[in-house]
């Protein structure tokens, strides 16, 4: 399902010199694509007016390589046709949702997750326990991670939950903003999409979370 999506850079950023600020501002929506696994195409031309308008400085050579370095993983073309099979999304300055532009990464998530097959979350699973409606809460098994949620709120943490298929794919992942951690959901790979789910009870040093997730949530 992923590769119904095709990602395009508007040129409108190619229109002025590329800045560190504008790396900084636009890095975690420029990173969609690539925890995607689906390339962005960029008018190769127009990125080549852009680094050649950039003002002379003692730190040229090594900002011009930090800025091919941010396009590292997406495909200059000569001119961009959009496909008329896939879902495009371009990625830009400055959001128009009525025509998939999108200008930070929360809501070309957004497009995603409602794009792709439904999520089910599996409140049967037993390993992680889970917090019943009357507030009492079902302890995990020995050694394994806690469920603090109720049911209705782990799905809704599911609908709204990203990943990075480049590290970890088989989880999908949210930041419950109630509990303050990290809530996990792995793919149990069945035919009705079904996840079950926990909470990321480790620190904030653990590997455990796909750093590109972590800066997405601001974390």
């Amino acid at each position: 399902m992923i590769d119904k999506f095709c990602f395009y850079i508007d040129d409108a950023f190619f229109e002025e010199p590329i800045t560190i600020q504008i790396i900084k501002d636009f890095q975690i929506l420029f990173e969609v694509s690539r925890q995607l696994g689906v390339k962005a195409i960029y008018n190769k031309s127009k990125f080549k007016n852009a680094i050649g308008n950039i003002q002379y400085d003692n730190a040229l050579p090594k900002f011009k390589n930090k800025v091919k370095d941010f396009l590292k993983d997406f495909e200059g073309v000569d001119s961009i046709t959009q496909s008329q099979a896939k879902v495009n999304i371009t990625l830009a300055k400055v959001c128009n949702q009525r025509i998939n532009h999108f200008s930070n990464a929360k809501s070309t998530w957004s497009l995603i997750n409602k794009t792709l097959p439904p999520r089910k979350f599996n409140p049967h699973y037993p390993k992680h326990g889970r917090r019943r409606e009357n507030g009492i809460l079902i302890p995990a098994h020995s050694g394994e991670s806690q469920l603090y949620c109720v049911d209705r709120n782990s799905q809704k943490l599911l609908d709204d939950a990203i990943f990075d298929l480049r590290k970890r794919s088989n989880f999908h992942i949210n930041y419950d903003e109630v509990e303050k951690l990290f809530i996990l959901f792995p793919n149990e790979r069945t035919a009705d999409n079904t996840f079950h789910a926990y909470h990321n009870n480790l620190d904030k040093s653990n590997n455990t979370i796909p750093t590109s997730i972590k800066k997405y949530f601001g974390k």
